[in-house]
């Protein structure tokens, strides 16, 4: 480690004591569980929005897909919607350090619920001649939704601190798979009442369910260009800081936070 450490000083042009390893203070920190996501109103309630999101974003992906062949001819859907993602992706790749986080996963999980949802008037009022145009909107949903899981991976990561971080990607990830398990299910219920109804039923409920999520997001903190928590003090107080500042004496870092509000328990904030 002294070694790694003179190498970066010396890279960097500066010089550090040569004991710097010796005289470090290792501070353990207790490791976190499933029930710390629990423990507090703020944490448990961002675990709820955001293994909602999960679901919702698992829902749309594979429910759009499974649903191709009842909207028109299988084999030329399933290709759309695989092509589809390559924008998708490359979009949040592109634009997710520019907006945000938060900004990016709203705008996927709107995009995509809303195109899904028009896709009742394409049915209703002219079935067959605006099938191109329902066909487009199913697309557009399945884009949306790839971007979508690009963005709740990175969010979920920097949302949670550094103790259960790995636990609330698990339950993210857990719940997401509930998603994909009821998707096939409402394919066959529309396929099962058949006709104009049945064609839109599914990806009306896939576009509700993607809007839902998504304004549930309003409630959460963007995390672009914030210092990320490692505590759990650190994820309840993490987007109620109005401003941070770091500042280092003698090679230490003290941050300095102000608190929106009065200074009372976290959990009463």
């Amino acid at each position: 480690a002294n070694a790694i450490l003179q190498k970066m000083a010396k890279v960097n042009g500066t010089k550090i004591s040569p004991d710097v390893v010796a005289n470090l203070t290792i501070k353990k920190e207790k490791t976190g569980s499933f029930k710390d996501l629990l423990k507090s109103k703020t944490m448990c309630l961002r675990a709820v929005i955001l293994c909602f999101n999960w679901m919702a974003v698992c829902l749309m992906y594979y429910g759009v897909t499974f649903n191709a062949g009842n909207i028109g001819d299988f084999y030329l859907n399933f290709f759309l919607m695989g092509i589809v993602e390559f924008p998708g992706i490359l979009s949040t790749i592109l634009l997710i350090d520019r907006i945000g986080r938060k900004k990016m996963h709203l705008m996927c999980m709107m995009l995509g619920g809303i195109a899904c949802l028009c896709t009742i008037f394409t049915v209703t009022f002219a079935r067959e001649t605006l099938r191109p145009l329902t066909i487009a909107l199913a697309v557009i949903g399945k884009m949306a939704s790839s971007a979508a899981f690009v963005c709740v991976y990175i969010f979920t990561v920097e949302l949670f601190p550094t103790v259960i971080r790995n636990v609330a990607l698990g339950g993210g990830s857990c719940f997401a798979r509930i998603g994909s398990m009821i998707a096939p299910y409402f394919v066959m219920l529309g396929m099962s009442i058949g006709g104009a109804i049945g064609e839109a039923l599914p990806l009306v409920i896939f576009g509700a369910t993607s809007v839902i999520a998504g304004l549930m997001c309003l409630y959460l903190p963007e995390t672009l260009n914030q210092r990320l928590p490692e505590t759990i003090e650190d994820g309840i107080n993490f987007g109620r800081v109005k401003k941070t500042m770091v500042v280092e004496r003698n090679g230490v870092d003290e941050t300095q936070k102000n608190l929106v509000g009065d200074t009372i328990d976290n959990d009463e904030l």
